[in-house]
């Protein structure tokens, strides 16, 4: 049984680990898509096997500023959530339920996305951010339960 939090690092201790694990997956995010972009190039291969065949050909350098967007601005995001957390502002939450919300598709369409029947990112090229993605819902769900927990004493 869990007793009551009390405390500011109380608070934080539940929710930091799970912020700086979804930094990680995010900085491991870009470091695969440089790798991918510059030596493996399974996102070009992709490209061509779906285009080539009706006459087309996309250049993937629009696809991977998209996934470096997605990795610089979800480290700097997270980054600042956490960094809420750790001073214990009441306004963390909040900004995590939001950067959660706005990211969602974002994060979620390079996994999902597809042209002829083929998804166009590859899986291994968008699974990063997406475990990232998912330890944003985990942190987020963990700081609203020790908010309910503190407001009304409950014990989970």
């Amino acid at each position: 049984m869990m007793s009551q939090l009390t405390t500011r690092s109380e608070r934080t201790d539940r929710v930091t680990p799970v912020y700086v694990a979804g930094l990680l997956a995010l900085a491991v995010g870009l470091a695969l898509v440089a790798i991918d972009q510059f030596v493996v190039g399974s996102l070009d291969t992709r490209l061509h096997e779906i285009y080539d065949p009706v006459g087309k050909y996309g250049d993937p350098g629009a696809l991977y500023a998209a996934l470096y967007g997605i990795g610089v601005f979800g480290i700097a995001a997270w980054s600042a959530v956490l960094n809420l957390t750790r001073n214990g502002r009441r306004s963390a939450f909040r900004w995590s339920l939001t950067l959660l919300a706005v990211s969602t598709p974002v994060v979620l369409a390079p996994a999902v996305v597809t042209e002829y029947g083929t998804m166009i990112v590859p899986l291994g090229l968008s699974a990063a951010y997406v475990a990232a993605w998912l330890l944003g819902v985990i942190g987020v769900v963990a700081h609203w339960r020790t908010r309910t927990q503190e407001r009304t004493g409950a014990v989970w």
